[in-house]
């Protein structure tokens, strides 16, 4: 197995693992499922009564 490889398989397993991509020594980036969140409620702010 080359070096390649490894990293390769070494980065699908984190996804796999943990299900997030996160900066090297920063704060985890948020879920999809957050992002959804975050941006039904702004819609719902900036158009108000729009989707109902």
């Amino acid at each position: 197995m080359t070096r390649l490889d490894k990293s390769t398989a070494a980065l699908m397993d984190s996804y796999r693992d943990y299900g997030l991509v996160n900066h090297a020594g920063g704060a985890n980036l948020p879920s999809c499922k957050s992002i959804e969140t975050i941006l039904r409620k702004l819609d719902q702010i900036i158009f108000p009564g729009f989707r109902e």
